[in-house]
């Protein structure tokens, strides 16, 4: 009874903001300094999306959305796109995850800098569910940002600070300067950010060995503080209109990253008491300074432009781990560890685009080399736990073309193809494992055409795409170290694991302001959260990774009109996974689909304040080995207005109001079961204050070439 009226509620605040943004839309549009609710009439928008070049592209210059905020706010309304709703600032795009930024070409590796561009400098958003050959095959997908071309010299100062209020305080201050003249501009900015945190984690474990039923309730709590600072210096040479070249410098320094955390569960063995276990412990990371450092070229050659990008990476962490563990009938542990990471990168880019057949060909080849030392050490030697020093290296050396035309007046064709070879050394103290350093040769094709019916507004927009892509380990799923969870549980990674091959279906429809996306993924030796019991102790469960392979279906429908003082936004998602997999008690198929449901409502209300109200819900399903066991509401508001002639803005809002965007999953495993659940400071009010003077945006265009390997580290 309570799932079908939390489902009812759902439906109805989805549905009931409808009235409250027809009474905004029937606003006098004669007279913008009265803007009252009582007059009537209304101004529409044309449709701002279209279908070009295998992307989705929404216009933002002279258009409401340019009245947004900031670029992230622009994102949040942009359709295909959406926030998650339990990590402020972090946009996906919607069917595909966490997508690669990038504005004016250039990668964007810190997403508070989406924070830091204004709505009205953004001409255009770029969505490309579908990336094609000359993105990197590890990239499921892309946003891209063009700003407007500004003009003018001298100094420019651009000032946020942020602050945020839950059960502990959080904040975000960042200064950006500016100065240009003529074809040099040169730019820094300096940013520090963050506060005290914490996750309270309800959950239990049921393992299953031949002669016992394992039962351990768990409650567990965390809590800590960090602190970063970060900044970024760097310069744009404009030689002429036809060469330009540049370097940007980026460094983080972690300045606290302290974590306490509890453990205490109570020991059933077929139903009948066995121990009650408290483990308590801290964690310390001493950082390395992280260092970003990426060289451009972009110039004109014969008919043709040339690219030349290069990227050095270097970052490495320091972790101090201390667990107490106090048992109520066995000995009592003392778990120390010291885990040291140290990662570099190296990687080059070299691309040329000319015109050829009507169309456009580019042409260009990639490299990347990683090394990542991993070294843990623990003094307990008992139940698979040892110290270890690895060493990860991977080549990727990857060549691709591209060609894409307009055929007939009325087709829009790109097809492209992307050869990768990838070469894996991993050792154990010191000594290579060939069985682990495997070498993958793999070609991923891409494909897309996009075509009309009709002119105008209710012109019919339709796209089909494919395209073959990887999602490699990230090193840690790769690392053989055994971290120490209790005497019941431990944590590994998988050095066997295998890169996922995705082959991705796309059909996207766009009419006026519906659009209608329809996709089917299929996962070759997907990458799935799996755990075993260790052999000499069946009473222990080992969790790790495992390479299985299942196909995603997933139907998106999205309604997005443009009136003058009102502009909503209505989107609908399904997704159902097909995987089967042989788990305690049997085979189980985990089949059952999950719903979303989302909406955004902006509001240009009298005195030049502007509204926002955010409401999502989703319901019970299944993905992957995963049952979600909770129904999920998120709802956020918040209003904006600018001071000072458009100079300074101030944002005051709240967040997760309902608090409820913490999760609860049933993770299904060989002879185990997990229950895990947790919310934490999501719940929160903040004031936003954004000044800018003279600001004018960079216009670095490096398109750093080690973005999607960071992610997996």
């Amino acid at each position: 009874m309570k799932k079908h009226l939390e489902i009812i509620i759902a439906i109805a605040v989805f549905i009931m903001l409808l009235p409250i943004g027809l009474q905004v839309k029937a606003q006098d549009h004669r007279t913008d300094s009265l803007r009252t609710l009582s007059e009537a009439g209304v101004t529409v928008y044309r449709p701002v999306a279209k279908l070009k070049d295998g992307a989705m592209v929404t216009t933002v210059e002279n258009t409401p959305l340019a009245k947004a905020g900031t670029a992230e706010d622009v994102l949040k309304q942009v359709p295909g796109l959406m926030q998650k709703g339990d990590q402020e600032g972090t946009i996906e795009v919607i069917g595909k995850g966490t997508p690669i930024f990038y504005i004016n070409g250039r990668q964007v590796r810190d997403l508070s800098e989406l924070k830091q561009l204004s709505s009205e400098e953004v001409k255009h958003v770029e969505v490309i569910q579908t990336p094609g050959a000359k993105y990197d095959a590890n990239v499921a997908a892309v946003v891209r940002i063009r700003t407007v071309r500004r003009k003018g010299e001298g100094w420019g100062v651009d000032a946020m600070q942020e602050y945020r209020q839950g059960r502990y305080a959080n904040d975000n201050s960042r200064l950006k300067v500016n100065y240009r003249r003529k074809g040099l501009d040169i730019f820094a900015v300096a940013g520090l950010n963050g506060g005290r945190f914490y996750w309270n984690s309800p959950s239990d474990q049921l393992t299953v060995t031949p002669d016992t039923l394992w039962y351990l309730p768990m409650g567990q709590n965390m809590k800590g503080k960090q602190l970063y600072a970060d900044y970024t210096a760097g310069f744009n040479y404009d030689v002429d209109e036809n060469h330009s070249f540049g370097l940007r410098y980026q460094a983080k320094q972690t300045l606290k990253s302290t974590g306490y955390f509890s453990l205490d569960s109570r020991i059933l063995a077929n139903g009948e008491y066995y121990d009650q276990l408290l483990s308590q412990g801290k964690e310390d990371n001493d950082a390395d300074l992280q260092h970003d450092l990426n060289l451009y070229y972009v110039g004109k050659l014969s008919k043709g432009e040339l690219s030349v990008d290069l990227s050095l990476y270097a970052n490495g962490d320091n972790k101090t781990n201390v667990t107490n563990e106090t048992s109520q009938e066995h000995d009592d542990r003392y778990v120390p560890s010291v885990s040291r990471t140290r990662n570099r990168l190296w990687a080059a880019k070299v691309a040329y685009e000319w015109p050829w057949l009507g169309g456009k060909v580019s042409l260009g080849t990639q490299y990347q080399l990683t090394n990542r030392h991993d070294d843990y050490y623990i003094p307990l030697n008992n139940f698979g736990l040892q110290a270890t020093n690895t060493k990860q290296e991977e080549k990727n050396v990857a060549g691709f073309v591209q060609w894409s035309a307009v055929l007939a007046r009325r087709y829009q064709l790109s097809a492209g193809l992307r050869y990768e070879h990838a070469a894996y050394d991993y050792s154990t103290e010191g000594v290579h494992n060939p069985d682990l350093s495997p070498t993958y040769n793999n070609l991923f094709p891409s494909f897309s055409l996009a075509t009309a019916f009709g002119q105008g507004a209710k012109a019919l927009q339709l796209m089909f795409s494919y395209t073959a892509k990887t999602q490699r380990p990230q090193y840690g799923q790769l690392s053989n170290k055994v971290t120490y969870g209790n005497r019941f549980l431990m944590q590994s990674g998988n050095p066997d694991l295998k890169p996922t091959i995705i082959h991705s279906v796309n059909l996207t429809l766009v009419r006026g302001s519906w659009q209608a996306v329809a996709m089917m993924d299929h996962y070759q030796d997907g990458i799935l959260f799996w755990g075993r019991s260790l052999p000499d102790h069946p009473s222990i469960t080992k969790i790790s990774f495992l390479n299985k392979s299942f196909t995603q279906l997933q139907g998106i429908l999205t309604y997005a009109p443009r009136f003058k003082y009102w502009q909503p936004r209505f989107t609908a998602v399904y997704t159902q996974t097909f995987c089967e997999l042989p788990v305690m008690n049997g085979t189980r198929k985990f089949n059952n689909p999950l719903f979303h449901l989302a909406t955004v409502q902006v509001f240009k209300l009298p005195a030049r304040i502007d509204l926002t109200a955010v409401y999502s819900f989703q319901t019970k399903g299944n993905y992957q080995n995963v049952k979600v066991d909770k129904l999920m509401h998120y709802t956020e508001l918040y209003a904006s207005r600018s001071f000072l002639n458009d100079a300074l803005t101030v944002t005051l809002g709240c967040q997760d109001l309902l608090h409820n965007v913490g999760s609860r999953n049933l993770i299904f495993m060989e002879n185990s079961r997990f229950l895990e659940s947790g919310e934490g400071d999501t719940r929160q009010v903040y004031l936003k204050l954004h000044y800018k003077f003279n600001a004018m945006r960079d216009k670095y265009r490096g398109k750093s070439a080690v973005e999607e390997i960071i992610k997996r580290l």
